[in-house]
């Protein structure tokens, strides 16, 4: 029962992704933003249901043939976009991989504390996750390399 809560908790924690817009995906460097935006026009769509989907006009057409009064239905209103653009966890992701090689090593912990020193803030730099980039991250980091 132990391991299921455990897992369920970091499954949790690595997919915050998902709930983020656009803008708080871009800022956090876990994740990656995934355009995905679909175009078409609305008279090539059939039924109501697709057509209200894509935010077109379910509009009623009158015949001018035999039957003058009669109304047939078609989708109408121009173009229209769909947007199933998503935030996911960035694959190339290391948190304290700070010259983004894809390796944790020295070059990582000059960089932190050369953030360190400076005074500067950094969201990779944040090793333990405690807002504040100081030696403990160098610490942590540290640990991580000669894991």
């Amino acid at each position: 029962m132990r391991y299921f809560i455990l897992a369920l908790l970091l499954s949790f924690s690595f997919s915050e992704c998902d709930q983020f817009n656009q803008l708080q995906c871009n800022s956090n460097p876990e994740c990656e933003w995934i355009e995905n935006t679909y175009t078409g026009n609305c008279s090539n769509l059939n039924g109501f249901a697709a057509c209200e989907a894509a935010g077109c006009d379910w509009e009623c057409g009158f015949s001018h043939g035999s039957c003058y009064w009669c109304c047939w239905y078609e989708c109408g209103g121009g173009s229209y976009e769909i947007d199933n653009s998503y935030c996911q966890e960035n694959p190339d992701f290391i948190q304290g991989d700070l010259n983004g090689d894809l390796i944790l090593n020295v070059l990582d912990v000059i960089i932190i504390v050369d953030i360190i020193l400076n005074q500067e803030s950094s969201d990779l730099a944040d090793i333990n996750g405690d807002g504040i980039v100081n030696i403990l991250d160098v610490i942590e980091l540290v640990d991580l390399i000669l894991e």
